[in-house]
C-alpha cells in the first residue's frame, strides 16, 4: 500500500469491502476543494472537463485514491469500493458521467 496525504476532502460516505474499509470521494466535493466556487464561477469560466479531470486525477494519485466513472445504469459506489481495494487502495473518487 502507498503513502499519501490526508485529504482535507471529507469522503461521502464509506463502503466494507472485502476485507477493508474504502473511503469513497465524491468527484463534486473534490471538484471544490481544488477549485473554491467552483460551482458558482460564471459559465464558461469554469476549467474544462479535460482539465478539472486531471486536476481530480492528480489529486487523486496524491491521496492514493482510485478513480471511478460510469454512467447511471453501471454506477456503484460498492462496484467502485471492491475495484479500489483490489488494487491495494483505501480510497475512490466517484463520478456518475449521467
Amino acid at each position: 500500500m502507498s503513502t499519501s496525504k490526508t485529504p482535507a476532502v471529507a469522503p461521502y460516505t464509506s463502503v466494507f469491502a472485502m476485507t477493508t474499509e474504502v473511503e469513497v470521494y465524491n468527484v463534486c466535493d473534490v471538484l471544490l476543494h481544488i477549485y473554491p466556487g467552483y460551482w458558482e464561477m460564471p459559465w464558461g469560466t469554469q476549467p474544462s472537463y479535460d482539465v478539472s479531470r486531471a486536476a481530480v486525477a492528480a489529486w487523486a494519485a496524491e491521496h492514493g485514491a482510485d478513480m471511478y466513472a460510469e454512467d447511471r445504469e453501471d454506477f456503484s459506489v460498492v462496484t467502485a469500493a471492491f475495484a479500489a481495494e483490489r488494487k491495494g487502495l483505501r480510497r475512490v473518487v466517484v463520478e456518475d458521467l449521467s
